[in-house]
């Protein structure tokens, strides 16, 4: 009880034990007593009407307390009690106390002087004080018990001197005494009228650049409505204006000169207001970064001033450098999708254009071998024209034999780095976008608000959100909605599939819908092949037609990105168009206004989305990698698997022991590698209404890195089938299944991960599958090289 009545730190875990106790005793006088006083707001002064407990813990408690003599008054109208009391024992302090507040009698309460303590003396006088209106004297007396040196008594004469001020109507003075009891008693905050004080003080320009202010604010959006949060940066700003401030660090400066109770606001100011959140909504900080690093700096001059909490800083220091690195490196491997492994593309060409360049620089050393083969190709020409064949009117043969080499070579290049399953384009493109990426960043918006229709059988079904949101509709009406966003789901797949199907492939004969186009023009290749003839070394050769292979790549990340932000666009904002139109014309919008309202939403965030992922389609600039900590690969994976499904609550718990840095070169398969296994979680371990649960472990054992992520299988998919499917997927988990697979989309993506650990982090590797009897299916990947050891 001690701790709840001076509100020390324990004094929720003891309102919590006292609860407990009157529970227990439910049926005794003393649980009656323990309730009433946990529900207990008023010191029997001032009350207008006393509460059920109340009545019942004067009931059950002596009838001689003084201080249920108004109770018992109210309760036996016709009896007053406090006049039996004086009756029966006139000289009682404690009744004589009672009889002055209750006469609001300075007179009768001085006649007590001598015989109480000078603090409750003065106690009473104040209240009295207080009762008659006499605010600036009851202040005076409730300072006098604020210096009793009693803990309980400091705390409620504070409350009370904080009334009379509140009552002068002196707000500063008011908000100055709460804010700094409320800082030493931080449970003391339901004492206060907080939501009043802060409507008051807002209108008080006066206050408005008060770091009290901020700090009352900040309380209140905490303890009452976290609406007042809003309020939060204008003020935060105000007191750094004040100052000639414009960040918090710069506070630091002031310190040397303040008390300690002033430097105490300042430092919760600091831990609390100044905040991330708050720092972005002004103007002083360019980017998240630079809020992020101010916020670094204000927690470095917290551990200096209060390192009682100095772990609680590093802590969050720590939070957000990773986060700083988690982002730096996603930026990194978000603008490294478009990547060709060029030392996988040259080793799987030196057989073939070694030789085909060695006779290419024989031919330019002998120029009569050259002209020779251009007078067969013309005689050949000539011959087939005059047989008249149609069938050869389109034929155009080299103009000699060096052309034709420079072409093969170039038909050479361009197969590999575009097309070689382990190395090429299509097939990092295949990883990094079209397996879920793509579609998991355009589909996020939309979903996110509900609009999309998830299939049940051969039907789309209405989203649960607007089942409750639009439970006023009628059946008929309700089924129109679900047409229309089945209509609208349709159309989203449909495009967004036809990019992951069609367009974000490599052009081969006969497809002009792939906008991978490898294509050479004969001025390009009068180009390239002046450039070969140049080239003294065979390396340097290689050097030229991979570099026309990426002059082609980027012409053609030029047209789908045009493609992007044009037809898609048009597309999108056509489908979102369509779904608004249908809908009014069937329903009043006050019906739906909820549904238009997230459309608006989602279109927006959808525009937004698209501006992301055409940045994706760029040749990378920096494929530079410093060192990382193992775990910032798993966190980058997170981050982006919760970009990727937003609509799809991910939680995740972290056992992560691999500890040391590994080699930057590893960053980007790593993340690919631990991304899949995340996307595989989500979508195969989703729970309806409960999220994903993944737990995602690493350890090093023996010089081998584990990688083992679990997740709970949903109750209605068979284990048996499950186990089935995890055994055959095992099987095939070898270099001829993953190869021919690494550049489709579906399934699990394990041959995928074989890909990323043979040939991307060029390491031994291993995949184990199982499917427990506790429904949790466990991945586990094993690597052991260069790429993951410690460096």
């Amino acid at each position: 009880m001690s701790d709840v009545l001076i509100r020390s730190d324990a004094a929720a875990q003891s309102r919590l034990s006292l609860k407990k106790l009157a529970l227990f005793c439910s049926k005794h006088v003393y649980g009656i007593q323990i309730a009433s006083f946990l529900e207990r707001r008023h010191e029997h002064l001032q009350v207008s009407e006393y509460s059920e407990l109340d009545r019942l813990a004067a009931l059950a408690g002596p009838t001689d307390n003084p201080w249920s003599a108004p109770i018992l008054a109210q309760l036996l109208t016709k009896v007053q009690w406090l006049d039996r009391l004086e009756d029966k024992v006139p000289e009682s302090p404690s009744v004589r106390l009672r009889r002055a507040l209750s006469d609001n009698s300075m007179e009768k309460l001085e006649a007590l002087r001598e015989l109480i303590p000078e603090y409750r003396f003065n106690s009473y006088a104040g209240h009295i004080a207080f009762s008659q209106a006499n605010y600036d004297k009851a202040a005076d007396y409730y300072q006098k018990v604020r210096e009793s040196g009693n803990d309980y008594l400091e705390s409620t004469a504070t409350r009370y001197l904080f009334e009379s001020h509140y009552a002068l109507g002196k707000l500063e003075r008011a908000m100055t005494i709460a804010v700094s009891e409320l800082l030493r008693r931080p449970t003391a905050w339901d004492t206060y009228p907080l939501e009043r004080l802060v409507k008051l003080c807002l209108k008080d320009q006066s206050l408005i650049s008060r770091v009290e202010l901020a700090i009352l604010v900040y309380l209140t959006s905490r303890h009452i409505d976290p609406k007042w949060e809003r309020e939060l940066s204008d003020i935060y700003e105000n007191v750094l204006y004040d100052m000639d401030f414009t960040r918090p660090s710069q506070l630091s400066e002031i310190f040397p000169d303040l008390s300690q109770p002033e430097v105490d606001l300042w430092i919760f100011f600091l831990r609390y207001v100044a905040v991330p959140r708050v720092l972005d909504d002004t103007t002083a900080f360019d980017d998240v970064d630079a809020v992020d690093r101010e916020r670094i700096s204000v927690l470095q001059i917290l551990s200096q001033l209060d390192p009682s909490n100095g772990q609680a800083y590093l802590s969050e220091i720590r939070t957000i450098t990773r986060d700083l690195n988690v982002a730096h490196f996603l930026k990194k491997v978000q603008s490294s999708k478009i990547y060709v492994d060029e030392s996988g593309v040259r080793r799987a060409l030196e057989l073939t254009l070694r030789e085909s360049f060695t006779r290419y620089v024989k031919l330019l050393r002998s120029p009569s071998l050259a002209y020779q083969a251009e007078k067969l190709s013309k005689r050949l020409v000539a011959m087939l024209n005059v047989k008249g064949n149609p069938e050869f009117k389109e034929l155009k043969l080299p103009a000699s034999e060096l052309e034709g080499l420079v072409q093969s070579m170039l038909s050479d290049t361009v197969h590999e780095f575009a097309l070689n399953p382990a190395f090429g384009l299509d097939t990092h493109i295949s990883t990094s976008i079209r397996h879920g990426s793509f579609e998991g960043h355009l589909r996020s918006p939309s979903a996110l608000e509900g609009l999309l229709c998830a299939r049940v059988g051969e039907e789309y079904q209405l989203p649960a959100v607007w089942s409750r949101e639009l439970s006023e509709l009628s059946p008929d009406d309700s089924e129109y909605v679900r047409k229309q966003l089945a209509r609208f789901t349709q159309r989203f797949e449909d495009l967004v599939q036809g990019y992951i199907k069609q367009k974000l492939h490599v052009r081969a004969i006969g497809n002009n819908i792939a906008m991978f186009d490898y294509h050479t023009s004969d001025d390009e290749l009068a180009s390239l092949e002046s450039a070969v003839a140049e080239s003294s070394t065979y390396e340097l050769a290689v050097d030229k037609l991979i570099a026309h292979c990426w002059y082609l790549t980027d012409r053609s990340l030029d047209a789908i990105r045009t493609d992007l932000q044009t037809s898609m666009r048009r597309q999108l904002a056509t489908a979102f168009d369509v779904l608004v139109t249908n809908l009014e014309t069937k329903l009043q919008h006050d019906q739906i206004v909820s549904l238009i309202d997230a459309i608006a939403r989602a279109r927006v965030s959808l525009d937004s989305a698209l501006n992301d992922v055409t940045e994706w389609f760029h040749k990378p600039t920096d494929l530079s990698r410093d060192p990382f900590d193992f775990d910032l690969a798993v966190y980058v994976a997170r981050l982006q698997a919760t970009n990727c499904y937003t609509q799809t609550p991910i939680i995740p718990a972290f056992d992560l022991s691999v500890t040391g840095k590994v080699p930057g070169a590893s960053l980007d398969g790593l993340c690919e590698l631990i991304f899949i296994l995340f996307q595989n979680a989500i979508i195969h371990g989703l729970i309806e209404d409960r999220g994903v649960k993944v737990q995602i472990s690493t350890m090093r054992r023996d010089g081998t890195v584990i990688l083992e992520c679990r997740n709970l299988i949903p109750a209605e998919v068979d284990l048996a089938e499950r186990r089935a499917m995890s055994e055959a997927a095992m099987r095939r988990y070898e270099r001829d299944s993953a190869l021919k697979r690494a550049r489709s989309e579906g399934g699990s993506g394990l041959s995928k991960i074989w890909r990323i650990a043979e040939f991307d982090l060029r390491v031994k590797h291993g995949i184990f599958l199982e499917v427990t009897d506790d429904r949790e299916f466990v991945a586990k990947v094993e690597l052991q090289g260069e790429a993951v050891n410690e460096c």
